[in-house]
């Protein structure tokens, strides 16, 4: 191994372990703050109010199928008209609800 060389190499090895000292202490300071104990607390999400129904939308109402269909794999989708929301229809499926626009 040349001498040149060589030095190269220990001012490399000598310089790792500072490196690695400067490098930890700028990870530790970028490190975020504790977190409070108590989690934060959720708001309720939004309630949508739908748009009125504009009159191509309640003659498409008037078209809707309505009842209970039998899907695949012993399912049940429910299709009822809007008690809340003139012209939209209540979806059923499972344990899930939609409110839809025809």
């Amino acid at each position: 191994m040349t001498t040149t060389r060589f030095i190269g190499t220990l001012a490399l090895v000598l310089a790792l372990p500072a490196f690695a000292t400067a490098s930890s202490a700028t990870s530790s300071a970028a490190k975020p703050t504790a977190k409070s104990s108590k989690p934060a607390k959720k708001s309720a999400p939004p309630i949508f109010v739908p748009p009125a129904a504009m009159p191509e939308q309640v003659d498409a109402a008037t078209r809707v199928y309505y009842g209970s269909y039998e899907c695949e794999l012993k399912q049940t989708l429910d299709i009822a008209a809007s008690a809340q929301h003139p012209a939209y229809v209540d979806l059923k499926l499972g344990k899930n609800s939609y409110l839809m626009k025809p």
